[in-house]
């Protein structure tokens, strides 16, 4: 439970971030370098690209990698400033937040069944 809370905390934090990003700051011009296409489930497509003279890897590309060619992208890449980090815009934020939420809730379930077992074997 308490590593489903943290989890929950950390990236509904970076999710935000993400957001705040996204909206209050143009897409940057980058070059892609290598695009790394995977298609397995547990696989993440991910990508190489430069920003600013410097490399940044493990881009994770959440909209699929079909959409994307080496060269230069305008369109889809933002730059944190604050954490000096490169991320994909992402059309799922929903999505995930619903989905870490409902884990989030649920994982109170065995907290609250041991509650009620522990109050219940008191009272015989």
């Amino acid at each position: 439970m308490i590593l489903a809370s943290l989890n929950f905390l950390f990236w509904g934090g970076f999710r935000l971030r993400c957001d705040y990003v996204e909206n209050n700051t143009q897409p940057i011009k980058c070059e892609i370098l290598k695009i790394h296409c995977m298609k397995g489930m547990r696989d993440n497509n991910r990508c190489e690209l430069r920003y600013n003279n410097k490399i940044y890897t493990s881009i994770n590309l959440v909209n699929g990698c079909e959409k994307y060619s080496t060269g230069t992208n305008t369109t889809d890449f933002y730059y944190d400033s604050v954490f000096d980090r490169v991320f994909c815009k992402s059309l799922i934020t929903n999505v995930i937040v619903v989905v870490f939420a409902t884990f989030f809730v649920l994982s109170f379930i065995p907290l609250i069944d041991y509650l009620r077992k522990k109050r219940n074997f008191k009272e015989k």
